[in-house]
């Protein structure tokens, strides 16, 4: 499965040990593939230049009544339709719906710029992952692999080898040799490049960007004094107050505190005579003037 050359295995076997959240991650980016499918197959949609195999067309409108229905069918026709995608030759006339969707997710359309090579690389990766997962259950499905019949001549590997030596391998024309080849010059381009910056601010100084999420400055300013006033009113709650403020206090006051003094013991109050029936006395009188929230 690891091995993009023909007719020859990979040194390291192929890595699908991964956290449940890349899981997800790895599996967005087909589902985007689909649903862009599904949008534009019927040619409603204004500005997309790509046109569908007949085949294909067929198996979206299926797939389309199945969702509207909430039909079984939906997992083997998601997989059907995902495997002719992955099967469009070079030489057929209409454009590869893969590489179209791949070629519109370099695009950030947040911070409107392209991808720089870094960034790009690692949705190749997932496009390509996909690819090899959805291959391997076409060859060898999942709820037939324990009744298979295996022979000299018909074992797992040579099922998954009749699909992956033609559309899973460099050196075809297929769009997993064209996504393979655009990884591996990303790859080169992007070594010695830095990731792009979590955080930046537009020319206009209105937006922040936060990993291509954008944010208004002044409502991320108004979030911030927001934030803080609930906070206010939730202390001012714990301290029995009478409303919801709690009182401006200069730290500075406080002129018994010696910080040179490392005692494990040590509290500056200590130096206040009686300072806990001082603070217990006015703890009880603010409970008191507001008996009916406290009762």
């Amino acid at each position: 499965m690891n091995s993009t050359v023909e007719a020859e295995s990979a040194a390291k076997p192929f890595r699908d040990h991964k956290m449940e959240v890349t899981r997800t991650r790895y599996s967005e980016v087909w589902t985007r593939l689909i649903l862009f499918c599904l949008r534009t197959y019927d040619g409603t949609v204004s500005g997309i230049e790509i046109v569908y195999e007949p085949g294909i067309k067929r198996r979206l409108e299926l797939l389309q009544q199945a969702l509207l229905n909430d039909d079984d069918s939906v997992s083997e026709l998601l997989l059907d339709i995902s495997v002719k995608l992955i099967q469009h030759s070079d030489y057929f006339k209409t454009f590869s719906a893969i590489k179209y969707v791949s070629a519109i997710m370099g695009y950030s359309v947040a911070e409107g710029r392209w991808l720089v090579p870094q960034e790009y690389t690692p949705i190749l990766a997932r496009f390509l992952f996909c690819m090899q997962v959805l291959g391997l259950e076409h060859s060898v499905p999942t709820h037939k692999r324990d009744g298979l019949i295996v022979t000299p001549e018909r074992t797992p590997e040579s099922q998954l080898n009749l699909f992956r030596n033609t559309w899973l391998v460099e050196n075809k024309a297929t769009p997993f040799n064209y996504l393979h080849k655009m990884l591996n010059y990303g790859l080169v381009a992007g070594k010695d490049g830095y990731g792009s910056n979590w955080i930046r601010i537009d020319a206009t100084n209105e937006n922040l960007y936060f990993k291509g999420e954008r944010l208004n400055l002044l409502k991320l300013e108004q979030f911030q004094h927001y934030i803080l006033r609930k906070a206010e009113a939730v202390l001012s709650m714990l301290l029995f107050a009478t409303g919801n403020t709690v009182e401006d206090i200069n730290p500075y006051q406080f002129v018994h505190e010696d910080f040179s003094n490392g005692e494990a013991d040590y509290f500056f109050a200590d130096v206040i005579d009686n300072w806990r029936e001082i603070n217990a006395e006015g703890m009880l009188q603010r409970l008191g003037s507001n008996i009916q929230r406290w009762e």
